[in-house]
């Protein structure tokens, strides 16, 4: 019985082990829903929903409190759509906070604010993409830049706002946007990792501005601007200054890339190199045509670097100056042609808009500098208006007043180491002169002074041979040449002398340019033929035309007949100098010419104050038939002009 018993027991003991062992593994291994386990009894419990518009939650709508004008739009917009479809009682605010305040407990994030949860959110997205969620009691949406940002808003105005204020906790929407650049990466790290710095004044502050906003809207990485002194001794930097790699100052034209001790550095002598360099090396990276740029650098190294040449080698050779709009622009080879631009005047290429330049081009430069003459050139620009005044000694030079104190450093000069006090080109020698250096632009009393001197017409006439035309202007200044009769009002001083030692007749157009309304006052076409004969006669060398013939005066046809039927080249004629594109009477007249008289090239100026000088009028001309244009704004005529040549 005991032995029994003990068996008993024993048999007992090993099935509720048994039994434990089959309840364990039945807990480890719940039953799958297909098998013995409805799929009601193992549903994830739902999330929570929140309502929006909940006047116990009273949620605020919040923006970052520095956000461009663009996200202010959009935001602006986002918050009428949500007052309409969710609540009329949602605020408005920025990110700002008083110090040792909290921020609000309901809020719905638009942008990159300074809130935790809009850090939470972008946590875990790529440089490129924008995400919708939300974290805690807030609504996030969010973009790692400000355009992704305003994607988002969009998404959300288009996808979200219609289902209603009320949504799910677990909302969780993220997308990305496509940039011409995919990723950028320096050693290895992502651009996103650097920042900017500049040191050396506003020139360079604002072309890291203009640095970090374009390499934003290309790769849509937003870099930190950081000031010189906050990143001493930090790598990870792209640094902008006008210290080059040996430790100097750079000159006004000078600039540099190279890569030292961690840092990327863009170096430039001036405010103009500095947008030069930047745009040179957003050339750099885009010139690879890579939707993945990566720069490796094993030690320091000199990626780009220009110092300008000798002025008298870029005058006799133009190819050998920078240009400050490096990087932004690239002339065809057609447009750069000498024989196109000649053709275009011949009008036997009629897809070729003549382009002038009113002053050369200080956009960039300043006005009627030797410098403006060679950009305009080196942009694609078929001509350029200059304004001759005499000095002292009889020397012609380039320069729009008669007086110095606009467009030079006079004012701190005059008077001075022997210099004379007076502002009258016609007081000063070329020598005193070259002591002067242009201020930038339009010069005026707070433009930079350049290192730039003051042009002779002599320099303009080399520079510009077998290159680009030249239209003289301020005629009462002097003469083409010693002919009876001709151009009586203006002063005998005569340009043809320089003409022929340049050996460079064909760039001067003979043009346009009055004294008065008189007759004695006007070069008219019969005028301007017998100076052609002249040229001709004395040295066997053609010129060509660019006259002024106005409609209201009712010479803008027979100066297209008599040219037309006598010229030894083209017939030309600037209708009415400034010319109104609105004037639907003139623009009937022109639409006529052009039809009757296909051998001339009609043409008009547009850089009056009328807002006429932009491509929308340049349209209008070009299709009424006109194939010239004078401009302010010769960067923005060229690229118009390209998009007609075919």
């Amino acid at each position: 019985m005991k032995t029994a018993a003990r068996k008993t027991l024993k048999l007992t003991a090993v099935l509720l082990v048994i039994i434990f062992i089959f309840l364990h593994l039945a807990a480890c291994n719940p039953a799958k829903p297909d098998e013995t386990t409805s799929p009601e009894a193992t549903a994830a419990p739902e999330a929570p929903k929140i309502d929006f518009s909940s006047a116990d939650l009273a949620y605020k709508v919040v923006r970052p409190d520095k956000a461009s004008d663009l996200l202010v739009t959009a935001f602006t917009q986002l918050m009428r759509d949500l007052r309409e479809k969710w609540s009329s009682s949602l605020t408005a605010d920025t990110d700002w906070l008083a110090p040792n305040k909290e921020p609000y407990e309901y809020e719905i994030l638009v942008g990159n604010t300074s809130r935790t949860e809009t850090a939470e959110a972008l946590s875990d997205i790529s440089h490129t993409d924008y995400t919708i969620r939300i974290v805690g009691n807030k609504l996030v949406i969010a973009g790692w830049n400000e355009d992704a940002t305003i994607e988002a808003v969009k998404y959300f105005t288009e996808n979200i706002l219609p289902q209603g204020p009320v949504l799910s906790t677990d909302i969780l929407y993220t997308s990305g946007l496509e940039y011409p650049i995919k990723s950028i990466e320096i050693n290895g790290k992502p651009l996103g990792d650097y920042s900017v710095i500049y040191s050396g004044g506003s020139a360079y502050s604002s072309a890291a501005d203009s640095l970090i906003s374009w390499i934003e809207k290309n790769a849509g990485y937003s870099l930190n601007k950081l000031s010189a002194a906050s990143s001493a001794g930090s790598t990870d930097i792209i640094e902008i200054s006008g210290v080059g790699r040996d430790g100097s100052k750079l000159g006004w034209d000078d600039c540099e890339i190279y890569f030292a001790d961690g840092r990327l550095c863009l170096a430039a002598g001036s405010r103009r190199t500095a947008e030069m360099i930047v745009s040179t090396f957003e050339g750099y990276i885009l010139n690879g045509g890579e939707k993945k740029v990566s720069l490796t650098f094993s030690g320091p190294e000199t990626l780009f670097s220009f110092s300008m040449p000798d002025r008298d080698a870029y005058i006799a050779d133009p190819s050998l100056m920078p240009v400050h709009w490096n990087g932004l622009w690239e002339p065809s080879e057609r447009m750069l042609d000498w024989d196109g631009k000649v053709a275009a005047l011949m009008c036997t290429d009629k897809d070729h808009l003549f382009t002038v330049a009113h002053r050369g081009d200080f956009l960039y430069y300043p006005e009627n500098s030797i410098e403006s003459m060679i950009s305009v050139w080196k942009m694609g620009g078929d001509c350029v208006e200059i304004d001759i005044h005499y000095t002292k000694d009889g020397i012609p030079v380039v320069i729009h007043d008669a007086t110095l104190n606009r467009t030079t450093d006079f004012s701190s000069k005059a008077g001075k180491d022997g210099l004379p006090s007076s502002a009258n080109v016609s007081d000063w020698t070329l020598e005193q002169i070259r002591k002067l250096r242009l201020l930038d632009g339009k010069g005026g009393t707070s433009a930079e002074v350049t290192p730039y001197l003051l042009p002779t017409l002599e320099e303009a006439l080399i520079a510009a041979k077998g290159r680009f035309f030249i239209v003289l202007d301020k005629q009462a200044e002097w003469r083409y040449a010693d002919i009876p009769g001709i151009q009586p009002k203006s002063a005998e001083r005569y340009i043809y002398p320089l003409m022929k030692s340049t050996g460079n007749f064909e760039s001067v157009l003979i043009s346009y340019g009055t004294v008065d309304t008189s007759q004695e006052g006007t070069l008219d076409a019969s005028e301007a033929l017998k100076i052609q004969k002249y040229f001709y006669d004395n040295d066997g060398q053609k010129t060509y035309f660019y006259l002024r013939g106005w409609t209201g005066r009712g010479t803008a046809e027979p100066y297209a007949q008599i040219l037309a039927k006598s010229t030894l080249t083209n017939s030309a004629v600037l209708v009415n100098g400034a010319f109104d594109p609105t004037n639907s009477s003139v623009l009937n007249t022109i639409k006529s010419l052009c039809k009757k008289y296909p051998g001339t090239l009609f043409g008009g100026w547009t850089i009056d104050t009328n807002g006429y000088d932009c491509e929308q009028y340049w349209e209008v001309m070009y299709s009424a038939g006109m194939r010239s244009i004078m401009t302010n704004d010769m960067f923005a005529l060229v690229q118009y002009a390209a998009t007609k040549l075919k």
